[in-house]
């Protein structure tokens, strides 16, 4: 309750605005689908394999491009996989498959969706759209052909509205102890990277116990926003929610980039050791900065970031962004 009403005087956690048709303001529920019918399924069927079930199927694009990014996707998926009694999930293949509340999910990266064994149309719009709250994160923007969670960073200059994050009221209080969990475990998971730099400051070999500690709180931090994104009616709150698993994300991106880093560090001349040690200092020092700035329940209130947090997202960005390239200097 305490950590409840700290967030409640500073006002909240902060989120970019986002223009009205990108997809973070918009959502997306079967209903509102061009091409849809009135009930919101195109095509339901009587389920051959069970008696009284049915079959539904429903195609979001016409256009043959793909409609999610797969590899958001398939993050989600896992780091939720603990309430799928089967999970299946392949970036090469483009494809999702899930068993979820007795309901077998499908869901393909062109934006083809099918869920089979619900009990009545109704039922199966109800799972589809639980499923759309889901991965609203992997979605890709139609303004910017970006994932949800690149906007929700303010990562595509066509999208965000205003630079600096805003504070955003959470509109439905009953579930924000599960957004305090979150951002609870993305904290710890900053205050491991302290420990992991500091092992690495010391010795050379990598510290998989600390990564192993990192990554499950990443996971549970975006297990928790998904949670949350389910819970809540409010496109604003889902903003939040998909804010977080955005940061989450970031912090698993530079967790990939580090240990690359310790590994080009061993084969590196003496004299670049000290300054590749204070770089690694450096990210970790801002992605912390950029933690407190969305997340802290600070007793100050604002209505807006100071220029330090969209500053510090875009070095992060910078930051992450190099992993492909020193990957591909290490394919040369």
């Amino acid at each position: 309750m305490g950590e409840k009403m700290e967030w409640k005087s500073r006002g909240g956690p902060l989120a970019f605005q986002t223009m009205e048709d990108c997809v973070l303001s918009m959502g997306f529920k079967l209903k509102d689908l061009k091409g849809s019918n009135e009930k919101g399924v195109i095509e339901v069927s009587p389920c051959a394999s069970e008696r009284g079930k049915v079959m539904a199927e429903i195609e979001l694009i016409e256009e043959d491009k793909p409609f999610l990014d797969m590899e958001i996707l398939c993050l989600l998926l896992n780091s939720y996989k603990n309430h799928f009694a089967e999970m299946k999930c392949s970036t090469k293949l483009g494809v999702a498959r899930l068993m979820w509340k007795a309901r077998r999910v499908y869901i393909y990266e062109k934006g083809k969706f099918k869920v089979r064994f619900a009990h009545s149309r109704e039922d199966a719009v109800k799972t589809l759209n639980s499923v759309c709250r889901l991965i609203l994160g992997s979605v890709l923007c139609k303004i910017c052909g970006e994932p949800a969670v690149e906007c929700a960073l303010g990562k595509c200059d066509k999208c965000f509205s205003d630079k600096y994050p805003e504070v955003v009221q959470l509109k439905n209080n009953f579930n924000a102890p599960l957004l305090i969990r979150g951002v609870s475990s993305l904290e710890d998971a900053v205050e491991e990277s302290q420990e992991l730099v500091n092992h690495l400051l010391s010795k050379k070999k990598w510290p998989d116990q600390i990564e192993g500690n990192m990554r499950r709180r990443l996971r549970d931090t975006i297990e928790f926003a998904m949670n949350f994104a389910l819970e809540t009616r409010d496109l604003e709150d889902l903003r939040i929610g998909t804010t977080l698993i955005a940061v989450a994300r970031e912090n698993l991106l530079i967790l990939d980039l580090e240990r690359k880093i310790t590994e080009i560090k061993v084969e590196s001349p003496k004299k670049f050791e000290k300054l590749m040690n204070k770089l690694e200092r450096a990210v970790w020092r801002i992605n912390k900065n950029v933690v407190e700035g969305l997340f802290s329940k600070s007793h100050k209130k604002l209505e807006k970031a100071d220029e330090k947090t969209p500053e510090a997202l875009e070095l992060l960005d910078e930051i992450t962004e190099s992993k492909e390239y020193i990957h591909e200097e290490d394919v040369e």
